[in-house]
């Protein structure tokens, strides 16, 4: 700040309630000892201030009464069951659209899509003639795995 700037009402109230760091207090009151006119503004401020401390004062070391405590509680218990609830509904969410795109990625069916052939073990091809190892030939790998981008 300018030596010549006037000070703002905010930290003129900080200067009062002793609220400023040691530099910035020591500038506004050199301002205050400049201008008189501030400075009693400033006392005006200083005035009120322990007038309102001295009618209210003995109110700060009382306890909160219960009838006040119970709605902060009852609002707190409110706030914890309605982030229980979007934290549980984002959790379902965020499963749901992991499943989809996993499934549109890969073309996994559904597992509950009726439209799904699975093939009894009775009903694999028989081996070839010409084969004489005895040995059944390799079923061809599902889809998703023969067009994946391994």
């Amino acid at each position: 700040m300018q030596p010549g700037l006037p000070v703002p009402e905010d930290e003129l109230h900080a200067y009062i309630d002793g609220a400023l760091d040691p530099a910035r207090r020591l500038a506004v009151a050199a301002y205050l000892a400049a201008h008189p006119r501030e400075a009693a503004r400033a006392e005006a401020f200083r005035a009120q201030r322990e007038g309102i401390h001295a009618l209210f004062g003995h109110v700060l070391d009382q306890p909160v009464p219960e009838r006040l405590r119970l709605p902060l509680h009852r609002a707190r218990m409110i706030w914890r069951r309605i982030a229980w609830a979007v934290g549980a509904t984002s959790t379902v969410l965020a499963l749901v659209f992991g499943g989809g795109v996993l499934q549109y990625r890969y073309h996994l069916p559904f597992p509950f899509r009726h439209n799904t052939v699975m093939t009894a073990p009775h009903e694999l091809p028989a081996p070839s003639s010409d084969d004489r190892t005895g040995v059944l030939p390799l079923a061809r790998p599902p889809s998703f795995l023969r067009n994946a981008d391994i």
